[in-house]
């Protein structure tokens, strides 16, 4: 997001910043005009060359044209320069500057890229020139979205730029984030952090970003802290708490997610419900459900299933099993949902109402949406056997093992009936058969 963000700016600027540089550029090559430039490596020197007067005349015409915005006169002098036999490898880095200039500033971004790598290959300018125009070139790499050569670029001019602005190494770190070289963009955004003079929120959440894509929640949660200390806002709360919670650390994501709660903060639907979550998974159940049924009372949570199925579960985990057994079977039937009617019927298993528990996976049964016509087979079998249909518990479990994931619990419980009552007796079909429309009753 803050890589998007400046690498608009930076697309906005360039062809003004750049006619700006050009004429500056052109102006040092007046003031040059007729003597010696130093091209160095490494503190030694290389090669002399000397911007001869003619040289000179038509980067002088160049810049007057280019002053005007005459873009089309300014290049036709350039050419008319390279013309000339005799030009010397700083003229010609010179002459192609100006043609960077020019084309960066009429959005011809390719041609100036190009130009610009020309004048670098020549290595035949000034070491400050020499850089200068590096800088430039990363800047165009970047908003051309080359984002791999603008950091290699920016890193170059680093290691020899003398104390460089904290900018480059922000620069650098963006370029490298949006080429999705993280490891390659994090000491560039630590050295950014370390050096700003005052604090720049889109600096330290471009390092937050990289410790996030690098999957390093130890430093997002020191970042998200720092963040907030300087820019109290409410998503970097969330984010902490999320990210406490990525550390399976849920007792302080809680404790984040409650002092939003306290500074008014949260006001989403998803917000509250991650939070009656986490009251939940830190066993305060009560407070999870007090929470979703304020929540449904002001509009701000909806009766959604999953809502409701998550305030069936704090009540049930609160022991206020009438409160979850009623919004249990309102989830069921708002989402006209089998997973939620097997939920139920295990729920009334739980409590050995046995006839409640055959209407809720009858339910299930008709929707005809069951994720595994299995499971629900079994607790039919369970149902009978508890209500002593032994013959119906048997035929629902041999239906069951038709089903591979449900094959070894079904034979289990088939093992169970026949273990305890040997073979059937005749009676037993009868009372099967009533069994199967659910009229037996509790047992």
């Amino acid at each position: 997001m803050y890589s998007k963000r400046m690498g608009r700016l930076q697309r906005k600027q360039s062809p003004r910043v750049m006619l700006l540089w050009l004429l500056v550029l052109l102006s040092a090559g007046g003031a040059l005009g007729g003597c010696v430039s130093h091209a160095k490596t490494d503190g030694e020197e290389k090669v002399t060359y000397t911007l001869t007067k003619k040289a000179f005349m038509h980067l002088q015409r160049v810049q007057e044209h280019a002053s005007k915005k005459e873009w089309k006169e300014a290049l036709e002098e350039l050419d008319s320069m390279a013309e000339r036999k005799f030009l010397n490898p700083y003229e010609r880095a010179m002459m192609w500057n100006a043609r960077a200039g020019i084309y960066a500033a009429t959005n011809k971004f390719d041609m100036a890229m190009k130009s610009l790598e020309e004048a670098l290959k020549l290595e035949s300018m000034p070491d400050e020139q020499q850089l200068d125009t590096q800088y430039n070139l990363a800047q165009l790499y970047l908003v051309n979205e080359r984002f791999e050569d603008s950091g290699n670029l920016f890193a170059k001019w680093l290691e020899k730029a003398k104390n460089p602005d904290p900018s480059t190494y922000f620069l650098t770190a963006s370029a490298y984030s949006q080429a999705k070289k993280f490891d390659k963009a994090l000491p560039y955004a630590k050295k950014a952090v370390e050096q700003m003079k005052k604090p720049e929120e889109s600096w330290m959440g471009l390092l937050l970003s990289i410790h996030y894509e690098l999957k390093d929640n130890e430093s997002v949660a020191a970042m998200l802290k720092k963040l907030l200390k300087l820019f109290p806002k409410k998503e970097y709360w969330l984010q902490l708490s999320a990210t406490y919670s990525a550390m399976d650390d849920t007792a302080k994501a809680l404790a984040v997610l409650e002092v939003a709660l306290a500074k008014d903060l949260l006001t989403e639907e998803k917000e509250f419900v991650v939070l009656a979550q986490l009251y939940n998974q830190e066993g305060v159940p009560l407070k999870a459900a007090s929470l979703m049924e304020a929540k449904r009372a002001d509009g701000t949570v909806t009766d959604s299933p999953e809502n409701l199925e998550l305030l069936a579960t704090s009540w049930l985990m609160a022991n206020d099993r009438e409160k979850a057994e009623a919004t249990l079977k309102e989830a069921a039937g708002a989402a006209s949902s089998s997973a939620l009617y097997l939920r139920l019927a295990q729920f009334h298993i739980e409590r050995h109402k046995w006839s409640k528990a055959l209407e809720a996976i009858t339910e299930a049964q008709q929707l005809g949406d069951l994720e595994d016509p299995g499971e629900a087979l079994v607790l039919t079998g369970i149902v009978h056997y508890n209500m002593k249909h032994y013959d119906a518990a048997l035929r629902s479990l041999e239906k069951a093992k038709e089903h591979e994931k449900s094959k070894a619990d079904a034979q289990q419980w088939i093992d169970v009936i026949r273990s305890e009552r040997g073979a059937p007796s005749s009676g037993d079909s009868q009372e099967a058969a009533d069994g199967e429309v659910a009229a037996g009753g509790e047992k």
